[in-house]
Formats: structure tokens, C-alpha cells, sequence
């Protein structure tokens, strides 16, 4: 009796001294499983597929001409410059290609002696917006089959200013005049955030309401003279 009751008490300090064992090495697995879990998620967060920048994008570039259109009332056609970039972003789990297409530039073609020339001097900034500013209906005369094209009206991304690594409408814009030929460049309002209306006044003279800065402008820009004539902050909202 006194040996099967040492037995016994030895078989029970054996138990608790595994169950003791247990526990301790079940403890350091779910500490490592949580430094495990917790360093793949820093790693997998670390190499998720980000928005295009230059750092993690191979670009390629392609220019093509645009659709060639007479200009109305004019010897002139005039068709854009097309950049097209195939780029792709790399993630931990794929990597995506992308195409983008974007207006970077304007060539205009003499019909009387097929001479070109172009808007900007290099392809390397984007054109959001370009429209024919033609003579109003109302001061045509007989001798006017069409509406005769006066200027070319552009907005124009120059620069990254908001440093994302890519020129696109979030950046301020350039609103400026040309040439029915191209030529003659000229910047009539800058720092523009977004257009908000356009509305031609009269023959001579343009009104842009925009928003630059947080605040709301309206600008009166003679057309013949392309400056402006004369600006007002529209009063704050409360």
C-alpha cells in the first residue's frame, strides 16, 4: 500500500509538471505567433501597391498626332500633341500596367506654304482644356460664311506643384491666350485651382470666375490687348 501510494503521489507531481511544461511552451508559441503576425502585417503594409510616382513606375512614353482640324475661318489646322505612358506599379502580391493619355502640347499647319509650328517649346507639361475663341454671331457681316476663329483659349498644367510626382488637375493651372497660328504664347491668369465658369461679355471681352487659394475670384480679360482688365474676390461663405 505505502509503495502504490508513492507511485500515485509521483504520477501526480509528474502530471502537474507537464501540465506546468504545457503551458509555459504553449505561452512562448502564442508570443511568437504574435510577433509573427505582427511582422507580417508591418511587411505586407510596407509593400502594398501605392499610387504611381516616378520612384516605383517604369514610364514609357509615346507622342502621336492628335485629329488635324481647320481652323474656322482661318488658313490654319490644328491637332494635339498626344503623350501616351505605359507604366506599371509593383505590389508584394502582382503588378498592374496602366496607359495614360494626355495632351502635353499643339501643332498648327500653314495651308498657304505647309509650315508648322508648335504651342510650347518642349512636350513636357498638360493641356486640360483648348478652345477656339471665335467672333461673336452678332458682329458678323456679310462677308463672314462661319464665325471667324479670333484666338486660342488654354488651360495648362506646367508644373507638379502639389510634388505627387505627376502633373494632373490637382495641380494649379495657367490660363492663357495664343494665336490663331500658335504663336504669341501668352499667360493671362495664373495659379488657377479649378474654372468654374466662362462667359463671353462681348466681343472683346471674356469673364472667368475661378477658384485659386481657398477663394473665389471673377477676372474681366480683354481679349485683343489678352490681359486682364480687372479682378474681384467674391465675399467668403460663413
Amino acid at each position: 500500500m505505502t509503495t502504490t501510494k508513492l507511485f500515485r503521489l509521483i504520477w501526480r507531481i509528474n502530471a502537474v509538471i507537464v501540465l506546468a511544461v504545457g503551458i509555459v511552451v504553449t505561452g512562448f508559441m502564442i508570443a511568437g505567433l504574435a510577433v509573427f503576425v505582427k511582422e507580417q502585417l508591418r511587411t505586407s503594409n510596407n509593400n502594398t501597391i501605392k499610387v504611381r510616382t516616378d520612384e516605383n513606375a517604369i514610364v514609357k512614353t509615346e507622342l502621336k498626332y492628335g485629329k488635324f482640324s481647320k481652323v474656322a475661318g482661318a488658313n490654319y489646322m490644328v491637332a494635339s500633341i498626344q503623350a501616351k505612358q505605359d507604366y506599371s506599379n509593383y505590389g508584394i502580391a502582382n503588378s498592374k500596367e496602366q496607359t495614360n493619355v494626355a495632351f502635353s502640347n499643339c501643332v498648327f499647319v500653314n495651308l498657304a506654304d505647309d509650315s508648322t509650328g508648335f504651342l510650347l517649346p518642349h512636350n513636357d507639361s498638360l493641356i486640360v482644356y483648348h478652345e477656339a475663341v471665335t467672333k461673336e454671331s452678332k458682329t458678323l457681316t456679310n462677308d463672314d460664311e462661319i464665325a471667324p476663329t479670333l484666338l486660342f483659349s488654354y488651360r495648362i498644367v506646367k508644373n507638379d506643384t502639389n510634388n505627387d510626382g505627376r502633373l494632373n488637375l490637382d495641380d494649379k493651372k495657367t490660363i492663357a491666350f495664343s494665336d490663331i497660328s500658335g504663336a504669341n504664347l501668352t499667360d493671362i491668369i495664373t495659379n488657377v485651382d479649378e474654372v468654374l465658369n466662362t462667359e463671353r461679355l462681348n466681343d472683346n471681352t471674356m469673364i472667368y470666375i475661378y477658384r485659386a487659394n481657398e477663394k473665389i475670384f471673377i477676372s474681366g480679360v480683354n481679349l485683343a490687348e489678352r490681359k486682364v482688365v480687372s479682378t474681384k474676390e467674391l465675399p467668403q461663405l460663413n
